[in-house]
């Protein structure tokens, strides 16, 4: 009698571990995993990858899920990852699972990757017969490949801002008419990508003489006596798109009818207050031969600086 309980006992313990391992291995419980050989890849570039069956059982808890060196609590069945996807280029993903199997631990390790490319916030717009430097100042510029955390770019005259992808091309020094950008980076999966763009040189233009606050780009100033003999002579770029600093070091000075004089400096001198002195209301008055530097760029020579009129209003 007791055999046979046992027997039974065995039977029914024996059914019902094949139930559940059958419900354990059953092919419902795993899912097709398509792991990629990475996970980011450009056009043009062909796809590579496999596909796996991956089982997940939600009754398994993890005694330590390392995840870049951080501890992630709470974990069962599968690991949730969320966490800054960092800079841009490829980034690694490493730690280890740890469970109990037996007296033992268990570790498996964690090891993969994935690629941070930079998430386009505006239109790239090009005008392409405006691609332009200009001779005498520092022509900023930005240089990047997308998908590409940092490039090599190199042109006479060219030289890195200190950020990344900022540059400064200064191509006072380059004598030909046009200058070519080359840049090159390296992709994710090792694969080098270069491009070149030509840029042409153009001078700065004529600069404009201007007396106190007002400029003779519109023509003959009308100005008091007084006016202009206190007021500092300068020079201006109008509408240029460098806000440069123009020092004058010298100039002519002629009163209708009188001889020129010269002046040193930036202001009328005794003689050239003098001849001022002598004009008439309605005379006009010419400053001319006007002599400009740019600041911190004396090397650079500016075209001939426009002279200016002024009517004598008293």
């Amino acid at each position: 009698l007791q055999n046979s309980i046992k027997t039974i006992e065995t039977e029914i313990l024996s059914k019902m571990l094949q139930g559940e391992q059958a419900s354990q291995l059953s092919m419902s419980n795993y899912e097709a995993i398509v792991v990629p050989t990475k996970t980011a890849f450009f056009s043009g570039e062909q796809f590579e990858g496999k596909v796996v069956l991956g089982r997940f059982d939600n009754s398994l808890s993890f005694d330590k899920v390392i995840v870049n060196k951080k501890e992630l609590q709470n974990q069962t069945g599968q690991v949730e990852l969320k966490f800054p996807a960092g800079n841009v280029g490829q980034q690694d993903i490493t730690g280890e699972l740890q469970f109990k199997e037996g007296d033992s631990i268990v570790k498996i390790p964690i090891k993969s990757s994935y690629t941070v490319i930079p998430e386009p916030n505006s239109a790239v717009i090009s005008a392409d017969k405006m691609n332009v430097v200009y001779r005498g100042v520092k022509n900023p510029m930005t240089i990047s490949i997308p998908g590409v955390p940092s490039v090599n770019a190199n042109a006479p005259g060219l030289s890195s801002a200190g950020k990344a992808g900022s540059y400064v091309m200064d191509v006072t020094n380059v004598k030909s008419r046009e200058v070519k950008i080359n840049v090159s980076g390296e992709l994710p999966g090792g694969k080098t990508v270069s491009s070149s763009k030509v840029f042409r040189i153009k001078e700065i233009p004529r600069p404009v003489g201007v007396l106190g606050a007002k400029d003779g780009s519109n023509g003959i100033i009308r100005m008091s006596r007084n006016q202009v003999e206190v007021s500092p002579v300068g020079a201006t770029l109008p509408d240029f798109d460098f806000d440069l600093k123009l020092n004058v070091s010298g100039f002519k000075f002629q009163v209708s009818g009188k001889p020129a004089v010269q002046v040193s400096g930036n202001r009328l001198t005794g003689s050239a207050k003098a001849a001022l002195a002598g004009a008439k209301r309605g005379s006009t008055v010419q400053i001319f031969d006007i002599k400009a530097k740019i600041s911190g760029n004396g090397s650079y020579k500016l075209p001939k600086v426009a002279p200016l009129v002024i009517e004598l209003t008293n």
